[in-house]
């Protein structure tokens, strides 16, 4: 029978950790490789989320810019028909003596 000496069982150990450590490395390669893939993919989904989120808030901003011109629009016309009704009752007091009241 071969005895086996304190070099030959380092050899053989030797060999064998050198395949435990490729083992090993390219297990965590290959669960890095899939983290980096399901990261990127979820990287993409958000950045298509914020793109869609930037497009609803640049229409509302669009639909909020559009009503508040048509709001000072109607400001403008309402202060100018103030002004109209206020003469035309003026005039109604000077020329008929007639007070025109608003009722609320």
């Amino acid at each position: 029978m071969d005895s086996i000496t304190k070099k030959d069982l380092e050899a053989v150990l030797d060999n064998k950790l050198g395949q435990y450590q490729k083992t090993i490395v390219d297990a965590v390669d290959f669960k890095f490789a899939t983290l980096e893939t399901h990261i990127d993919r979820r990287f993409d989904e958000m950045g298509f989320r914020v793109s869609k989120l930037e497009e609803n808030v640049n229409r509302l901003t669009v639909s909020l810019d559009v009503f508040l011109k048509k709001m000072a629009g109607y400001k403008e016309e309402f202060t100018i028909l103030k002004a109209e009704v206020d003469k035309i009752k003026l005039v109604i007091k000077q020329k008929l003596g007639i007070e025109i009241a608003a009722q609320g």
